[in-house]
């Protein structure tokens, strides 16, 4: 589980006492949310009917966002001649109900592209003129520059039916290049996202960096669709978007959003059968709280109304047509609720309900055997372990061609403790992405395989299934059966396969701490927002469980958003979940005075680049500017900050646009909405460093309480051959010689980790670290009688591989 940072002095008050929270039932207004629905109002919606109805709707459910198409063909019917009736109405109208809009440029008409098949008037999904489109998306965006400032570049290019006359990476490459500049230049602030893909299709966001697209866009949007499965079973979170995680850090870091998923109520392209409305309802917040879990910045449902007899995705029933609103599905009361639960929160991680058991440590290798396949070998190392002195090295070589993949089978079969319901794994990944499987041969002599995840980046994550659920037939190894696990079962093999198939390369992962999760199957996702913790809840099959708390009493809140209150008995709530979720809300304040409620944030000034002197560095070749410039120089320069390695620049943080700069070791953002000295804002990099590498500060091992300079909101102290940095070292808010402790809190954050012995990523050495929420503290003892034997670490060099 991951655990959020609140300010220092925030948290101590969070110490001292608990409260109920507030009834629920407020509503949140539009645009907080960062979750949303498919509208597309403009293009299906009857105009003779007009827009009031719908987008009343809309706003109705305090949606953060909408997705709208802006299809060429019916904007641009012929070259250079726009009609602009409709939009005008239905943009204005959206963007009037306080919801963020996100446009969808796509839809080429015919006199735009080469094939001569194309109708006049008709859309077209043959791959049209790029600069054509640019002149397009231009158009469109200086228009609607004052309503909308998302801009999507298509709609999944990678399916044969929008991308025709087949789906061609290095084409839709040449679109991204030519639009991304024409759209930046009509609207300096404009935010440009890349089309939708559904994210097995891996290779073909790969092929778009190959093409020289990737500095083309800045947020990278996937179509997690997992229909027909459950969002668990089909691993919404932790599957296919955990590939996209890794892809981002190795190809350069995107806000990752989810702009369409979702589940019929019928017959659909994807699904035969379809889900019932209230099993729609129910995967509907289950998959969207998953996904924020899994760091997807914005989750966007597919979509709002029925509009013809198959893939019934919409909240809303067809009806008597499109201006027909009166009946909807479940599921628009259960977004509802979503959205007024959630707006605002952040997303701390999932809640652990189950008992785990270590099945495997790797202390006592064994012997395991490989496959047919020669294309590694699995052997005992203790280079990188997650407990104990050894873990299992596997190393790796795909040829490429072909699927590839290499399979380790334990002599004798390894038995699982019971029947459990999940099964897990620690893995040190190596940027890989592939996929991580294993065999298990239940009590009927069927052996099915499931698929942990995929391999993520540098350092330890937790992979892990569901065992419980039935597999697909070509997840059947041997045997036959129901293609359900029968207990009890053995692990028969764990087994690496390339992703994608035409992957070349070796490499080497770690394994650690093959885990069994027990009890029955249940699910959490903890979000905090100001005092509150918002915990969603649920189990496909209902259980019973106690969650821990210091709070005496909470809020339930159902599906449909009835509230009633929960008292807690020796430190937990006892639960009842089923299939449909409940949020869970217990409210932490101040012990001597309650908290007013927060003022709504005022509209942020555009960014705008630095006025004032600069300085230039021709070691890495960047300046820095008037208002950054000042404050790194007040607030310990080279030393503290290091050099510039980027330009002071526009960049997507928490889902807005910032102006900020890299450094060595911290990033700077401008903050004008903020009086000074707080206008200049540092990045929490040494926290985001320590959740990349997999690592949980929450799980360290806690200081003593007596010692000094002790932090009881994280449990850690400063260690003594810190102390005297950190106190000399701060961000001057008062003006006077020294620095407090909380100026030296203000520059580097809470401690985060006890002093460690690591492995340094610049040189390769070991050296006694400690991490902060903005910095990570080296001590170089060759360096003693110099100015330099604490050294800081190169975070902003490490996130953003700059050199």
């Amino acid at each position: 589980m991951h655990h959020r940072l609140l300010s220092p002095f925030l948290a101590l008050a969070l110490l001292i006492a608990w409260t109920a929270p507030a009834p629920a039932g407020a509503q949140a207004p539009p645009g907080r949310s960062d979750f949303g629905v498919n509208t597309h109002i403009a293009s299906r919606y009857p105009v003779q009917a007009g827009f009031d109805g719908v987008v009343d709707l809309v706003a109705g459910t305090s949606a953060g966002w909408v997705r709208e198409d802006f299809h060429w063909y019916w904007l641009e019917p012929e070259q250079g001649r726009f009609d602009w009736a409709i939009y005008d109405r239905a943009i204005s109208r959206l963007a009037g109900s306080g919801v963020n809009i996100i446009g969808v440029l796509n839809t080429a008409p015919a006199w735009a592209t080469s094939f001569p098949g194309d109708a006049p008037g008709r859309p077209s999904y043959y791959a049209p003129d790029p600069a054509a489109f640019a002149r397009f998306a231009s158009a469109v965006v200086t228009r609607y520059r004052d309503r909308v400032r998302f801009w999507q570049v298509w709609n999944e290019p990678e399916n044969v039916r929008y991308w025709q006359p087949q789906p061609d990476p290095a084409a839709y490459a040449a679109l991204l290049r030519a639009a991304y500049p024409a759209i930046k230049s009509a609207d300096p602030n404009a935010v440009v996202l890349s089309a939708g893909v559904v994210p097995t299709n891996i290779g073909f966001m790969r092929a778009i960096a190959d093409n020289g697209a990737w500095g083309s866009f800045d947020i990278l949007a996937v179509h997690p669709y997992v229909d027909p499965f459950s969002p668990e079973n089909g691993q919404i979170g932790a599957g296919d978007v955990s590939a996209v995680k890794t892809l981002v850090d190795n190809l350069g870091r995107k806000p990752i959003w989810a702009t369409e998923f979702g589940w019929s109520t019928g017959p659909a392209d994807r699904d035969p059968r379809g889900v019932d409305e209230e099993t729609q309802a129910n995967f509907l917040v289950r998959a969207s709280t998953l996904l924020r879990a899994a760091g997807v910045e914005k989750v966007i449902w597919y979509n709002l109304k029925d509009t013809e007899p198959r893939n019934l995705y919409g909240l809303l029933r067809r009806a008597g047509g499109p201006a027909d609103l009166s009946q909807p599905k479940p599921s628009l009361a259960a977004f509802r609720t979503l959205n007024q639960q959630l707006a605002g929160a952040a997303p701390v991680g999932l809640i652990d309900l189950g008992a785990r058991q270590v099945v495997v440590n790797f202390e006592q290798f064994g012997t395991w055997r490989r496959g047919d396949q020669p294309n590694g070998s699995f052997s005992a190392d203790g280079s990188q372990r997650y407990t104990g002195n050894i873990a299992g090295r596997l190393d790796y070589t795909f040829p490429g061609g072909g699927n590839d993949f290499v399979v380790f089978t334990p002599r004798p079969a390894i038995p699982l403790p019971g029947s459990p319901g999940q099964l897990g794994i620690w893995v040190y990944g190596d940027g890989s992405g592939h996929a991580l499987k294993v065999w298990l041969r239940d009590a009927e002599g069927e052996t099915l395989q499931f698929r942990l995840g995929f391999v993520g980046s540098a350092g330890w994550s937790f992979l892990s299934t569901t065992i419980n659920g039935q597999v697909e037939p070509y997840n059947r190894i041997s045997g036959s059966g129901n293609l359900r696990l029968d207990f009890p079962a053995t692990l028969v093999a764990i087994v690496l396969d390339d992703e994608p198939d035409s992957r070349s390369g070796s490499g080497s992962i770690w394994l650690d701490d093959l885990t069994a999760i027990s009890g029955p199957e249940a699910y959490g996702v903890r979000f905090v927002r100001g005092g509150d913790t918002i915990d969603a809840l649920w189990s496909p099959g209902g259980a019973f469980v106690n969650l821990p708390t210091a709070a005496p009493v909470g809020t339930v809140i159902d599906r449909w958003g009835n509230a009633s209150q929960i008292d807690a008995g020796n430190g937990a709530f006892g639960l009842s979940l089923g299939p449909s979720p409940i949020f869970l809300i217990h409210r932490a304040v101040q012990a001597f005075a309650p908290q007013p409620a927060p003022a709504p944030a005022p509209a942020q000034p555009a960014p705008q680049p630095s006025a004032g002197p600069c300085r230039s560095f021709p070691e890495t070749g960047f300046a820095v500017c008037g208002r950054l410039l000042e404050y790194w120089e007040r607030n310990g320069g080279l030393p503290v900050f290091g050099f510039p390695i980027g330009p002071e620049e526009d960049m997507l943080i928490e889902g807005k646009t910032v102006r900020a700069q890299w450094f060595e070791r911290n990033r700077l953002e401008l903050h004008p909405q903020n009086a000074p000295p707080y206008d200049v804002l540092l990045g929490r990099l040494g926290a985001e460093r320590l959740e990349a590498s997999g690592r949980n500060w929450f799980d360290f091992p806690k200081s003593d309480p007596r010692a000094s300079l002790y932090f009881p909101q994280t449990g850690q102290a400063i260690a003594p051959e810190f102390r005297q940095y950190w106190s000399s070292h701060g961000l001057n808010l008062d003006g006077r010689p020294g620095y407090t402790l909380e100026e030296s809190l203000a520059l580097f954050g809470l401690p985060l980790s006890p002093p460690l012995m690591e492995v340094n990523p610049t040189d390769g050495k070991t050296y006694l670290t400690q991490h902060f929420e903005r910095a990570r503290f080296e001590y170089h003892p060759e360096n003693r009688g110099t100015p330099y034997v604490v050294l800081l670490g190169l975070l902003g060099r490490e996130t953003t591989g700059r050199k």
